[in-house]
């Protein structure tokens, strides 16, 4: 089975289309996502739309997370200006964010899966490949406590498609779908089960990319 992963999409509509139409190529049977959908970009409710619309599973990231805060930034600091429009929000978008979980469990081709973004337990917190291997295994134990069964743990938030494999569980990242308005991978993920093959690809170009892999 082929699952296609994104994560930090960053309200660019434009990227996120790039990224549906390369995974629908690939193959694949199920897309997860690992959180922040918007913020940066000006295409938040386009993007929460075609999530919902795909029925696409997402975490709430940290921006996800401030969104409703950020807006009423906006709106108190400068107003309904025709520049700003396009950044605020609707309702049923920013309820729709809300209702997000911080992390979820599922099983694909008898194998479970955990999704955050930054870790399960805090969504600002980074795991980069450079980091100390205690934080890899602190991941680790955290999606245990979620699903016992767990084999792979799919985070975000880096922007820096990643993989490790931490005492028998992988821990993949597929880096950021926006490439636009925020610094960026602007890349996405086909993971392939049972197997575990994890595959990252550059949304400009389509070539495979290999990520840096951490054991």
């Amino acid at each position: 089975m082929k699952v296609g992963l994104i994560a930090d999409v960053h309200a660019d509509l434009l990227s996120l289309i790039a990224a549906l139409e390369l995974l629908n190529k690939k193959g694949v049977e199920q897309i997860l996502c690992a959180g922040d959908l918007v913020d940066k970009g000006p295409d938040g409710d386009a993007v929460i739309e075609m999530i919902k619309n795909r029925a696409i599973p997402s975490v709430r990231g940290n921006h996800d997370a401030a969104i409703s805060r950020s807006q009423e930034w906006i709106k108190r600091n400068l107003g309904f200006h025709p520049a700003t429009k396009a950044r605020l929000l609707k309702q049923e978008s920013l309820e729709f964010i809300d209702a997000l979980p911080p992390y979820f469990s599922i099983t694909l081709d008898e194998t479970s899966i955990v999704v955050a973004h930054g870790i399960p337990s805090d969504h600002e917190v980074y795991l980069y490949s450079k980091s100390p291997r205690a934080m890899f295994e602190n991941a680790v134990y955290e999606a245990g406590t979620i699903d016992h069964d767990v084999k792979v743990l799919i985070l975000g938030h880096t922007h820096a498609p990643m993989m490790a494999c931490i005492d028998g569980v992988w821990i993949l990242n597929p880096g950021s779908v926006a490439g636009q308005y925020t610094d960026g991978s602007n890349t996405c993920a086909v993971l392939t089960l049972p197997e575990c093959k994890f595959e990252v690809f550059d949304l400009v170009t389509g070539m495979r990319i290999v990520p840096p892999f951490v054991q």
